[in-house]
């Protein structure tokens, strides 16, 4: 079996109209608009190569990959406004899992840059409990922001992360 991640298009009759393969492993994807021009990106984590692929929207054939190299190996990978702040983008929060027990687990928050264009790291390591397994994005609060909501089997917790003074750019733990 394949390990690539596939997305295709098609008409109103079923008939395939076009295929994109990621030609990479993968573990998971989330979708959100992380360059602000209304269209949602998917981006899909490569945990072998450390690295995002993120899928943009192109009329004429598809979508598009670009890949981005980043400081952690990530597991699962979700979209949200979770940091407040002038860009209007949203965060894209990577949850990096270790190979080896006890399986220890961080989180990290990045952001589109239109400059190169980029992933900008925000935040991370931030420290997880071990053997993460989950990651969620949700405005849990009420807030104006979206809080980080992973779950670790390794401690069997349930932790959700918030910005604790808006526009500070940290995230805290929320209980």
């Amino acid at each position: 079996g394949s390990d690539n991640w596939h997305h295709y298009g098609f008409d109103g009759d079923g008939t395939e109209l076009w295929r994109t393969d990621t030609t990479h492993a993968c573990t998971v994807c989330a979708a959100g608009d992380i360059d602000g021009n209304g269209s949602n990106n998917v981006i899909v984590a490569d945990g072998r190569a450390k690295r995002l692929v993120v899928f943009e929207r192109n009329a004429l054939s598809s979508l598009v990959p670009i890949t981005y190299s980043i400081d952690s190996t990530p597991t699962f990978v979700g979209v949200g406004d979770i940091l407040y702040d002038s860009s209007q983008l949203p965060e894209i929060a990577v949850v990096s899992r270790s190979e080896a027990s006890p399986y220890a687990s961080t989180l990290w928050i990045y952001r589109y840059s239109s400059v190169g264009p980029s992933l900008q790291r925000l935040l991370g390591p931030i420290t997880l409990g071990d053997d993460a397994s989950g990651l969620a994005i949700g405005n849990v609060r009420g807030t104006a922001q979206a809080e980080v909501i992973v779950t670790c089997m390794g401690d069997d917790t349930l932790r959700v992360f918030t910005e604790p003074n808006p526009g500070d750019g940290t995230l805290a733990e929320y209980s």
